[in-house]
C-alpha cells in the first residue's frame, strides 16, 4: 500500500463552511483531475494549508499502486471456528466452554458463537460482522483493542506520534509478528502480506488515554507490548477498515486484523468483516478524479453553519462494503472515495498551529468532546455521497 498526501481543491470545496471565511494565496500543487487508475500514482503527495482562520488541511492520500477497479457483490465470510479456537486455546481447549452458539442454527451474520476460559478470564466471540478474543476480558474493565481502534479513528494525529519506539526490551517482537502472521496464514485471511506494527509500553498508553479519554484508563507495566494491524484487500485494493452506520440500517463492518501482543502472550485479536466477492457487476470501472471528489463533498458541506475550526487529514480510495438488503447478508464492494474531517468544539488559531501537534485540546474546559470525526463516503463511479 502507498500512503500519499494532499488536498489541493479543498479551498474550493470548503471555502463556504464558515461564513465570511475564504482562503487566499491557494496553491495547487499537481494534477487531481486524474481519472486513469494507473496514473494515481501521479497525485500530489503532501498538501499542508491554512486556507482560513478557521480551516486546516493536512491530508493524507491513500491510493493502492497499479490497481484496477470494479464492482462487486459480495457477502460476509462465516469464521472458521475450530481454526480460531485452536489459534487462541491451543494446549487449554480441554479448559474452555462453550456459552453460546446462536450461529449454528442463526443464519444471520451477527448471529455468535462464544467460548470463554473461566480460570484465565478470556472470552472469544465470534461473528460474520466481527470477531474479538481477549485473555483478560473478565478481569479488567476494558480491552486493549477498542481502545486502540477508537483512537485511530478519533484521532487526527497519526498513531506513529505517540508510539515511537521500535521495540519493547521485555515482550518478544519477532514472536508477536511470528503470532499474528500464523492468523493470517492458518485462516487464509485476505490481507496485505506486511502489517502496520506499533511498539508501546505503559507511559504511552496513558498519555494517549489522558489526551482522549481523560484518565478513566490506566495501563500497567504488564500491557505493555505492540499492536499488528493489517488491512484487508479485494485484487490489491484496500477494504475500508472501520464501521459505520447508513441511515435506517445496521451497523456495516469495515475489514482488519489487529492483534495486540503484550508481556502476557497474545492479549487480544479483533477483526471486522471478511467480504467474499460472489459476482462482478462491473469491470475496469472508470473513476472518478479527486477534484471531483472534492465538489461532492463541497456540495455537501456548503449547507452547514455554525460549524467549528476544521481539519482534513485523509483522502483513501478502497472498497466501501454497501449493505443490499436487511439481514446484512448481501452487499456490494463500490469503490469510494473515503474523506476524514475533524471539527473541533473549540476555537483553534490555525496561525499558531505549524504542526498538528501545536492544536491544543483543554479537556477539562467542555462538557462535551473536544472535536468530533467525521468521514465522507464519495462513490468513485459517480461522485454521488454515500451518505452515513
Amino acid at each position: 500500500m502507498k500512503k500519499r498526501w494532499a488536498a489541493i481543491s479543498l479551498a474550493v470545496a470548503m471555502a463556504l463552511l464558515c461564513t465570511g471565511c475564504f482562503p487566499t494565496g491557494v496553491q495547487v500543487k499537481g494534477d487531481i483531475s486524474i481519472t486513469d487508475p494507473a496514473e494515481l500514482k501521479n497525485l500530489p503527495d503532501h498538501y499542508r494549508e491554512q486556507l482560513s482562520d478557521r480551516l486546516l488541511v493536512n491530508a493524507d492520500i491513500i491510493v493502492p499502486e497499479d490497481a484496477t477497479y470494479h464492482i462487486y457483490k459480495a457477502q460476509l465470510r462465516k469464521p472458521d471456528v475450530e481454526t480460531w479456537v485452536d489459534l487462541c486455546y491451543g494446549d487449554r481447549l480441554d479448559q474452555i466452554r462453550l456459552v453460546n452458539d446462536d450461529a449454528a442454527t442463526n443464519p444471520s451474520p451477527y448471529a455468535q458463537t462464544i467460548y470463554t476460559h473461566d480460570g484465565e478470564g478470556s472470552v472469544l466471540n465470534l461473528a460474520a460482522t466481527k470477531i474479538n478474543y481477549a485473555k483478560r476480558f473478565l478481569n479488567r474493565e476494558y480491552m486493549l483493542c477498542n481502545n486502540f481502534t477508537n483512537y485511530k479513528d478519533d484521532s487526527y494525529l497519526p498513531m506513529s506520534s505517540f508510539f515511537k519506539k521500535e521495540t519493547i526490551p521485555d515482550v518478544d517482537k519477532q514472536e508477536a509478528l511470528t503470532t499474528a502472521k500464523n492468523f493470517v496464514e492458518q485462516l487464509q485471511l485476505p490481507l496485505e502480506s506486511e502489517p502496520s506494527v506499533y511498539a508501546f509500553d505503559e507511559e504511552e498508553l496513558n498519555q494517549l488515554s489522558d489526551r482522549y479519554a481523560g484518565d478513566f484508563t490506566r495501563y500497567n507495566e504488564e500491557e505493555q507490548g505492540y499492536f499488528i494491524s493489517y488491512r484487508a484487500l479485494v485484487d490489491n485494493v484496500p477494504v475500508y477498515d472501520f464501521d459505520y452506520t447508513p441511515p435506517d440500517q445496521d451497523i456495516v463492518s469495515g475489514s482488519y486484523l489487529g492483534i495486540a501482543y503484550t508481556n502476557y502472550g497474545l492479549d487480544e485479536v479483533w477483526t471486522g468483516g471478511f467480504y467474499e466477492t460472489t459476482e462482478c457487476v462491473q469491470e475496469n470501472v472508470d473513476l472518478i478524479s479527486l477534484e471531483s471528489a472534492f465538489s461532492s463533498v463541497q456540495t455537501y458541506l456548503e449547507e452547514m453553519v455554525d460549524m467549528g475550526p476544521i481539519l482534513i487529514n485523509k483522502a483513501e480510495l478502497c472498497y466501501l462494503p454497501i449493505t443490499n438488503d436487511v439481514d446484512g447478508n448481501d452487499f456490494t464492494l463500490q469503490p469510494t472515495w473515503v474523506i476524514g474531517t475533524y471539527v473541533f468544539m473549540q476555537e483553534v488559531d490555525w496561525s499558531k498551529v505549524q504542526d498538528l501537534e501545536d492544536i491544543k485540546i483543554d479537556q477539562d474546559s467542555i462538557d462535551v468532546l473536544a472535536f468530533s470525526y467525521k468521514p465522507y463516503f464519495i462513490d468513485a463511479t459517480t461522485g454521488k455521497m454515500v451518505l452515513s
